[in-house]
C-alpha cells in the first residue's frame, strides 16, 4: 500500500515538472540520440518494429549539427554536449582555465544538456565542464539591426580582443574590433580609429609583446592607408607606423592569416605583392621596421603559375611553420592545399599530405581552413575536403582527415559531411563539409561548421553507411545494424535545365518509394544497380534498374526491372522522376512514376504479375505522368500531370480507372475542374503530388487549384464516389506555401511540404499550435507516414531548420513526432458562470469507455493547456491548448484505440497546475 501511494506521489511530482523540461527539449526528439540520415529523405515505410527510411544519404548516425565535439582517439561524436540550435560559430580559442570561447554571427542559439535554450550575440563562453557560462554575455546589438560578426579572437591576460565586421558591439561604437572583459563580456574603453574594409572586415589577430596584428581586406585606418595589414598599440589601440602595404594588383590584397615568430611576421592570404616586392600569397616582414624580407614561397593553383592561390592558415608547431589554402604548389613543388617550412631555415621541407583531395572529379577547389596538432597527428579542416589516398589504397575522409608525422592518413574518422542545397540529390550527401575551426579541448575535437552541414561522428562505429535505403529500430532510433540494403548508383537525369536556360545533365541518386508484401520490399526511385561502388561517378545511360525487388529479411536482390532507357525512364517533365508510388497486391504490382513518356506501353504507371514478375499488357497511356495512386474496392485513383488517358480521352490530373487485369476500363468518375499552369518551357507546375483515400473521401496535396462551385488550393478532399469536393475546408497558410506528402490517421490528416500541418478530418481546422512545423524557406518536406502500432509520426525531407512557433531547430532530414490526435471535440463554456477560483473537477464518467468528459473553471483570462498522461508519466494526447476568458468549461475526450490502463490528466492555466487521475476499461 505504502508503495502505491509512493508511486502516486512520485508521478504527480513528476507531471508537476516534466512539461517544463518537454517543451525545451528538441522537437523531433522522442528517443535518446536517434540515428539520422546525413541526406534527404523522400520514403518512409513502417513495418512492425522496423522503419525502412529511403532517400538521397550515405550515412546514419547521431544527430548532431553544426557545432561538436569529436574524440580525439576515436572520432566519435559526444552526443551529451550542448547543441548550437541557431547561428555560425567562425573561430574557437581556449581561455586558458581549461574551457573556450566561440565567435561567429547570427543570434548564436544554444541548448544545454538540461534541455534549457539561451541566446547570445556572437560570442560564447563555455566553462571546463562543458557548460554554458551565463557570466559572460556580451550586451544585444540595440541602436542598429545588424549581426556581429565575429571571425577571430585573441585573449590576452583578462581582455579578449575580437574581430570581425560590426560597426556596434553591445552598446559600444567600435569598428571591426573591440576589446572586452573576458569574464563578463563588457565592452572595454580600448578602441582604435575607424577602420574601412572592404567585404570581409578582419579576419586575422597575432599579438607580440605591445603589438596586436591585424589582418583582412583592410583599406583604411583613421586618415591613414593600410592595406590587408596594420599594426596597433596593444594598450591603447593606437595605429603604429609600421605598414608594410599587401596589394592584390591596385587595390589592397586580403590577409587571412598571421603568425609571430620571434622578430618575424608570416602572413599569409590572397596577394601578389608586398611592399614593392612580388610575392604569392606568402610573405615574411620584420615585426619591428615593416621591412620586407627575402622568403618568397609563392603559393598557386599550378607550377609556374603568376595568380596567387589562398592561404587561410599559418600555425607553428615543433619548429615549423604549417600553411594551408586552396593552393597545389608551393614554388615548383607539389603540395596540396597543406604544406610545411622549416623555421630555422625558412625551406620548404619533404613533408607532404599523401592524399588528394578530390572525388572522382565530383567536387573541385577544395581548400584547408584551419590546422589542429595533438601530439604526432595532424588534423586538417576546410571546404568539401573529401580525402582519397591515390598511391595504394582508396580512404575516405569527411571534412576533417588527421595525418601522421609522414603525412599518411591514420584511422580516425571522425566525419563532417555537406549537404549543400546547390548539390542533386545524391550528391550532396558524400562529401567533406565546410569547417571553419577546429580545436584540441578536453580529449575531443571541437568542430565548427558551415550551418547547414551535419557532423556524423566515427564511420564505422557510431556512424553506419547505408546507400539511400536503411532499416531503423521503431522502439529506439537507432539503426537496425544487421540489414544493409544493394549498392545503388547514380544515374544521370538528362534535360535539367540551369539557371541560364541551358540543358544538362545531372547525375542523381536517390529511392522515392518503398512498399512490402509478404517477404519482399519493394524500392523505386531514380538509381541502378549496374556499375562500381556507390561513391563512383556513373553515367548510367542503357536501361537503368529503378525498380527493384528485395528480401525482407536480408535486403538482397531478387528481382530489378527497367521501363526504358534512361531518356525515356527519367525524362525531366514535372521534378524529380523515376518511381514515385508502389502499391502491391496479390493480383498485380502497381508501380507509379515520371518514366516512359515516349513509350505508351509503359508511360507513367506499369503493372507487373507478382508470382512472374512480367510486365503485363495494360496500359493507362496517360499524356504526362503519375505522381500517386491508391485503391479503394475495385478502383484504382491515379493523380499525376496528365491531361488526357488512353491517349484521347480528357481528364485533367486524376483519373479512376477498375482494377480488373483482362482489359483497360476507364469510369466514369471525374472531379471538379484542375486550373492547368506552365512554365516557360512548356511544362505543367499545378497538379496533385499525394492521394490517401479514408473511407469515402480521397484526400489530395500538390501545387494546384481546383475551380468551379468549391474553390480549393494545394490541399483538398474529394470524393471517391463522384470526385466532386467536399465541404472540408483546410486552415492552411496562403501565398507559397506548398504540400507533398499526406497521410491519415483516425481523426487528423497529416500533410509535408513547405510547412507540416496536421488537420482535423471533421473540421478542417489545425489540431494543436504546438504541433505544427514551418520550414526554413529553403526547407522542404518530401514525405509524412504515420506508425499505428507506436502512434509516431514520421516527416522527411530536405531540412535547413524548423520553426515550432517559439524557436528554430536544426533538423537531420528525419523528424520523428508523437500522434496529433483531434481527441477534443468540442469545448463548451457554462454561461453566466464567474468562478471565484480556480479548479479542475474530477472526470466523468469514471472508469470510462471510450469517452468521458472533463471540466474546469478558472476566475480570469488564461492561457490554458489540458494534457493526459499514462502510468509510466509519458504525455499520450494533447487535448486543449489556448488563451481562453474566466469561465467555467468541459471538454469531452475520446480515448478509442488507447488501452485500458490509468491515465493522469493535468491542467495549466496561468501557474495554476493541478493533477487528477481516471481510468479506461474496455
Amino acid at each position: 500500500m505504502m508503495r502505491k501511494i509512493f508511486l502516486n506521489i512520485f508521478l504527480l511530482s513528476f507531471l508537476f515538472y516534466s512539461t517544463i523540461y518537454s517543451q525545451q527539449g528538441l522537437i523531433f526528439k522522442l528517443f535518446d540520440n536517434p540515428d539520422v540520415p546525413n541526406g534527404p529523405v523522400y520514403a518512409i515505410l513502417p513495418y512492425g518494429d522496423t522503419v525502412f527510411v529511403g532517400g538521397a544519404f550515405h550515412f546514419w548516425g547521431p544527430p548532431i549539427g553544426s557545432f561538436g565535439a569529436l574524440d580525439l582517439k576515436t572520432g566519435d561524436v559526444d552526443t551529451n554536449f550542448f547543441r548550437l540550435l541557431n547561428g555560425q560559430i567562425n573561430t574557437i580559442i581556449p581561455d586558458g582555465k581549461g574551457g573556450f570561447y566561440l565567435g561567429g554571427y547570427y543570434t548564436l542559439k544554444v541548448m544545454g544538456k538540461n534541455g534549457l535554450i539561451k541566446s547570445f550575440s556572437g560570442i560564447i563562453h563555455v566553462n571546463s565542464d562543458g557548460s554554458i557560462d551565463d557570466n559572460f554575455k556580451l550586451s544585444p546589438n540595440l541602436r542598429l539591426r545588424e549581426e556581429i560578426i565575429v571571425n577571430k579572437m585573441i585573449l590576452l591576460d583578462s581582455i579578449l580582443y575580437v574581430a570581425g565586421k560590426f560597426r556596434i558591439i553591445g552598446d559600444s561604437i567600435r569598428t571591426h574590433i573591440a576589446a572586452l572583459d573576458a569574464r563578463t563580456g563588457k565592452v572595454l574603453p580600448w578602441k582604435t580609429d575607424s577602420i574601412i574594409v572592404q567585404y570581409l572586415g578582419i579576419k586575422a589577430l597575432a599579438i607580440s609583446d605591445s603589438v596586436l596584428f591585424i589582418g583582412g581586406d583592410i583599406q583604411k585606418i583613421g586618415n591613414s592607408t593600410r592595406y590587408g595589414i596594420a599594426a596597433l598599440n596593444i594598450k591603447t589601440g593606437e595605429l603604429l607606423p609600421w605598414n608594410p602595404m599587401v596589394k592584390f594588383g591596385s587595390s589592397a590584397g586580403k590577409v587571412y592569416a598571421i603568425a609571430v615568430n620571434d622578430g618575424d611576421v608570416y602572413i599569409g592570404g590572397q596577394f601578389d605583392s608586398v611592399g614593392t616586392y612580388k610575392r604569392l600569397s606568402l610573405a615574411l616582414i620584420n615585426k619591428i621596421t615593416g621591412e620586407i624580407k627575402g622568403w618568397n614561397p609563392a603559393a598557386t593553383y599550378s607550377q609556374g603559375d603568376n595568380y596567387p592561390a589562398i592561404v587561410n592558415v599559418i600555425k607553428t608547431y615543433n619548429s615549423n611553420l604549417y600553411v594551408g589554402g586552396s593552393f597545389n604548389y608551393i614554388n615548383v613543388e607539389k603540395r596540396n592545399k597543406i604544406a610545411c617550412f622549416d623555421l630555422s631555415t625558412g625551406q620548404l621541407t619533404s613533408w607532404k599530405a599523401n592524399l588528394s583531395f578530390t572525388h572522382q572529379n565530383v567536387i573541385t577547389g577544395s581548400e584547408v581552413y584551419d590546422l589542429a596538432f595533438v601530439g604526432d597527428t595532424i588534423f586538417i579542416a576546410g571546404n568539401t575536403l573529401t580525402g582519397i589516398v591515390t598511391s595504394t589504397d582508396t580512404i575516405f575522409r569527411y571534412g576533417i582527415i588527421a595525418l601522421n608525422v609522414n603525412g599518411n592518413v591514420v584511422d580516425w574518422r571522425g566525419s563532417v559531411v555537406d549537404n549543400d542545397d546547390d548539390d542533386p540529390p545524391g550528391l550532396q550527401s558524400m562529401i567533406g563539409a565546410l569547417v571553419f575551426s577546429i580545436q584540441p579541448w578536453n580529449g575531443k575535437l571541437l568542430v565548427a561548421a558551415n550551418p547547414s552541414t551535419r557532423i556524423m561522428g566515427s564511420l564505422g562505429r557510431q556512424v553506419k553507411q547505408r546507400n539511400s535505403l536503411c532499416a531503423v529500430n521503431a522502439k529506439t532510433g537507432k539503426i537496425i545494424n544487421y540489414w544493409i540494403g544493394p549498392e545503388f548508383n547514380f544515374v544521370e537525369q538528362p534535360y535539367s535545365i540551369n539557371q541560364q536556360g541551358n540543358y544538362i545533365n545531372q547525375p542523381v541518386k536517390l529511392i522515392s518509394a518503398l512498399a512490402i508484401m509478404d517477404s519482399t520490399l519493394y524500392v523505386g526511385g531514380n538509381m541502378a544497380l549496374t556499375g562500381g561502388r556507390w561513391y563512383d561517378y556513373l553515367n548510367v545511360r542503357g536501361y537503368p534498374d529503378i525498380f527493384v525487388a528485395l528480401d525482407l529479411k536480408t535486403g538482397q536482390v531478387k528481382k530489378k526491372w527497367n521501363f526504358g532507357t534512361a531518356n525515356n525512364t527519367l525524362n525531366y517533365w514535372a521534378g524529380y522522376n523515376g518511381v514515385k508510388k508502389i502499391i502491391p497486391t496479390p493480383r498485380a504490382i502497381y508501380v507509379a512514376g515520371g518514366f516512359g513518356y515516349y513509350l505508351p506501353e509503359t508511360r507513367g504507371l506499369v503493372i507487373i504479375e507478382p508470382r512472374t514478375g512480367s510486365i503485363l499488357n495494360w496500359s493507362a497511356k496517360l499524356f504526362g505522368g503519375v505522381n500517386s495512386i491508391d485503391i479503394k474496392n475495385d478502383t484504382l485513383f491515379v493523380a499525376g500531370w496528365f491531361t488526357k488517358v488512353l491517349d484521347t480521352i480528357p481528364r485533367t490530373f486524376m483519373a479512376a480507372f477498375s482494377t480488373r487485369l483482362d482489359s483497360v476500363k476507364l469510369l466514369d468518375w471525374q472531379t471538379d475542374p484542375f486550373h492547368v499552369g506552365y512554365d516557360q518551357y512548356n511544362r505543367i507546375t499545378t497538379a496533385p503530388i499525394d492521394i490517401a483515400i479514408d473511407d469515402s473521401v480521397i484526400y489530395i496535396c500538390g501545387g494546384f487549384t481546383i475551380t468551379g462551385d468549391s474553390t480549393r488550393e494545394r490541399i483538398a478532399s474529394i470524393y471517391t464516389y463522384n470526385g466532386k469536393v467536399t465541404k472540408w475546408k483546410p486552415e492552411i497558410q496562403s501565398g507559397s506555401y506548398y504540400y507533398s506528402s499526406v497521410a491519415l490517421t483516425d481523426s487528423v490528416a497529416y500533410f509535408a511540404g513547405s510547412s507540416v500541418e496536421a488537420l482535423s478530418k471533421k473540421t478542417g481546422k489545425k489540431v494543436s499550435r504546438e504541433w505544427q512545423l514551418r520550414g526554413h524557406p529553403t526547407s522542404t518536406s518530401k514525405v509524412v507516414e504515420v506508425n499505428q502500432k507506436y502512434r509516431h509520426v514520421y516527416i522527411g525531407g530536405k531540412f535547413i531548420d524548423i520553426f515550432d512557433g517559439n524557436n528554430s531547430y536544426p533538423i537531420p532530414f528525419f523528424i520523428v513526432r508523437p500522434y496529433a490526435e483531434d481527441i477534443a471535440t468540442a469545448i463548451e463554456k457554462t454561461p453566466h458562470i464567474i468562478p471565484n477560483n480556480y479548479q479542475l473537477y474530477q472526470n466523468y464518467p469514471n472508469p470510462f469507455n471510450p469517452a468521458t468528459k472533463i471540466e474546469f473553471e478558472i476566475p480570469q483570462k488564461e492561457h490554458v493547456k489540458l494534457r493526459i498522461y499514462d502510468i509510466l508519466g509519458r504525455e499520450v494526447m494533447k487535448v486543449f491548448e489556448d488563451e481562453i476568458s474566466a469561465g467555467r468549461y468541459s471538454i469531452s475526450v475520446d480515448m478509442s484505440g488507447y488501452p485500458s490502463g490509468v491515465y493522469f490528466y493535468r491542467l495549466e492555466a496561468g501557474k495554476f497546475v493541478s493533477v487528477k487521475k481516471m481510468m479506461l476499461i474496455k
